[in-house]
């Protein structure tokens, strides 16, 4: 795994889009970040749908999958941590939540904790995501 920090921070006022979840992908897969898309890029108008479709069209050229798990935000952050460590088996996995910085953020995790924090700021996750979920994500190759 190849720790490191995004290449934007989030200022969507200015047109500027976060790209934390391609660092924390670049993360996982022992990319740098240029390697990886910035799926998350809104400044040409794109949707959830879109990122999403970018996302797994790109992993699917790499011969992966995402396999996403969702937990209601009344869950802790404790047991979500818990219950994605337990199911893991040793694999990093994704972490999807709310920052200190009040955006939706991507970290990395492993077992039963947070690994690293792809955030230029460390701003960390402190709650779950402003749609009221946590999101949990392995990148995985299906079997052919």
């Amino acid at each position: 795994m190849k720790l490191q920090k995004q290449l934007n921070r989030h200022f969507p006022e200015r047109g500027i889009w976060g790209d934390c979840l391609r660092t924390a992908i670049a993360c996982v897969l022992d990319l740098d970040p240029v390697d990886v898309p910035h799926f998350n890029d809104r400044s040409d108008g794109r949707t959830d749908e879109d990122v999403g479709r970018l996302l797994n069209d790109w992993l699917r050229g790499r011969g992966l999958a995402i396999i996403t798990v969702s937990f209601n935000g009344e869950t802790s952050l404790d047991d979500v941590l818990t219950a994605a460590g337990f199911g893991s088996m040793g694999l990093p996995y994704l972490l999807s939540g709310f920052s200190r910085t009040g955006c939706n953020h991507v970290v990395v995790c492993q077992g039963y904790e947070i690994i690293w924090d792809p955030s230029l700021t460390d701003s960390g996750i402190v709650g779950p995501m402003n749609n009221g979920f946590w999101m949990v994500e392995w990148l995985v190759r299906p079997p052919v």
